[in-house]
C-alpha cells in the first residue's frame, strides 16, 4: 500500500482510478471508400471522372507512428492501377493536397481521416 505524507501525518491510499477514452475503431474499408468518393467529388463528380476512376484502387492502413490525436486517425493511402492521362496528375496532385493539409480530409462516425503520407507511383494513365 503506497502512502501519501501531508502536514505530519500519514494517510493511506486506498484508492486509484484511471480511464481510457478509445477510439471508434474504424474499417480500412470505409476509410478507403470515403476517400474514394472524396477524390471522384474533388475531381468534378462527372460521369467521366467516375469512368476515369472504374481502375483505380485505393488503399489506406493506419500510420501508427502518426495516431496520438483522439479525434482523427492517420492513414497511409496507396493509389494504384490504370485510369486516363487526363485525371492522371490531377488525382496525384489531390493526394498531395491532402498529405500537405494535415486536416480531416473526411469524417466517419465522428473520426476524421487525416493522409500522412500517399503514394501513387503504381497509378499509371492511358
Amino acid at each position: 500500500m503506497t502512502t501519501i505524507i501531508a502536514s505530519d501525518s500519514v494517510i493511506p491510499v486506498s484508492k486509484i482510478s484511471a480511464s481510457v477514452d478509445q477510439k471508434t475503431s474504424l474499417d480500412n474499408s470505409q476509410i478507403n471508400q470515403a476517400l474514394i468518393d472524396k477524390l471522384c467529388a474533388e475531381l468534378g463528380g462527372t460521369e467521366d471522372v467516375r469512368l476515369a476512376l472504374v481502375k483505380v484502387n485505393l488503399t489506406t492502413e493506419p500510420d501508427t507512428e502518426n495516431n496520438l490525436n483522439q479525434e482523427n486517425e492517420s492513414v497511409i493511402v496507396e493509389v494504384y492501377g490504370i485510369t486516363s492521362t487526363t485525371y492522371l496528375p490531377q488525382i496525384k496532385d489531390t493526394l498531395v493536397k491532402w498529405k500537405d493539409n494535415q486536416e480531416a480530409i473526411v469524417k466517419i462516425n465522428g473520426v476524421g481521416i487525416v493522409v500522412s503520407k500517399e503514394n501513387a507511383d503504381k497509378l499509371i494513365g492511358i
